[in-house]
């Protein structure tokens, strides 16, 4: 009996190879004919050609999407064609009109007064930039009325100019004795009387005379804690102060680019809680508008723009 349940074990599992190996035989050939079908040549049997593949099979399906009968079709010559430019747009930069510098150039923000000659050297011969900018904290450097510590800001000036380089000033920040108003947290603010600002700028420039280039007058001034006043964030004043900076600064050298202070991109509006009236920031765009309809347009060779924030994606 084990003899002959030996042998016919032997032979089921001997069939059961040869089936297993007539399917994989038969898989292959299948899997092989469904490759060659789409390169066959064969079209529908309709009698009218279309570029629709047979739905019967996937790999058809996927293999005959973009055949070479329908890559006319998918090319609408017509639509893409451009007009030939019949004139080309002047950008030099020098122009009559035209700012004093090129219209465009590279150039970065830094703090260049702790180490002035590595900065610049890594701004002008690492990154291959021809403009920086530094911004001047007035508030940080002058202790009372006619006192200033220039020592910071005459090494980096001069580290620039050295290197051939551009610079651009952003003046910010009136010292504690030309304020008169502090709430719970002081932040930063004009003086009270705006042309002591115009006249720190005429101080700035006579220092380092054709060594400025530009200088942007202020930062985000729709917030309150750049602008903290008692009146609170406000656009006309400061588009007058403003323009009594571009004033002074065009009256000791024309060549300066006066840049209006880049607004923070907040797309929102608050009011103090303490005071309704008192606004403590204001939306960009709202700012941007009554700067316009204050005339800052007349007091500006640029404007500033800062791209960060949620609403500038």
């Amino acid at each position: 009996m084990s003899d002959l349940f030996g042998r016919l074990r032997g032979r089921t599992l001997a069939t059961l190879g040869i089936v297993w190996i007539l399917f994989l035989a038969l898989a292959l050939l299948c899997a092989f004919g469904a490759i060659k079908l789409p390169g066959s040549g064969k079209t529908p049997d309709s009698g009218n050609a279309t570029s629709t593949p047979l739905s019967t099979s996937a790999p058809s399906t996927a293999t005959a999407e973009t055949p070479a009968s329908v890559q006319p079709q998918a090319t609408a010559t017509g639509a893409m064609t451009l007009p030939t430019p019949t004139s080309t747009a002047d950008i030099s930069g020098d122009g009559t009109g035209g700012l004093p510098w090129g219209a465009f150039g590279y150039g970065i923000a830094a703090h260049g007064i702790s180490m002035p000659y590595y900065t610049m050297d890594q701004i002008s011969g690492q990154l291959g930039m021809n403009w920086v900018k530094q911004q001047v904290r007035w508030d940080h450097f002058s202790a009372g009325p006619d006192q200033m510590d220039w020592s910071g800001y005459d090494a980096m000036v001069d580290a620039a100019s050295e290197r051939g380089m551009k610079v651009m000033m952003s003046v910010v920040g009136a010292p504690i004795w030309s304020r008169t108003y502090f709430d719970a947290n002081p932040q930063a603010a004009p003086p009270d009387d705006l042309s002591l600002y115009a006249r720190f700028l005429g101080e700035l420039i006579d220092r380092y005379q054709g060594k400025i280039h530009a200088i942007e007058v202020w930062n985000e001034q729709n917030l309150d804690r750049e602008w903290d006043t008692a009146e609170g964030v406000k656009a006309s004043s400061y588009v007058e102060l403003l323009r009594l900076a571009y004033q002074v600064i065009k009256s000791r050298d024309s060549s300066i680019i006066v840049i209006s202070g880049a607004l923070s991109p907040t797309g929102a509006t608050f009011v103090d809680a303490a005071n309704a009236d008192r606004y403590t920031v204001v939306d960009d765009f709202v700012y941007f508008q009554q700067m316009i309809d204050a005339g800052f347009l007349s007091y500006a060779d640029c404007i500033g723009a800062h791209h960060n924030g949620y609403n500038m994606p």
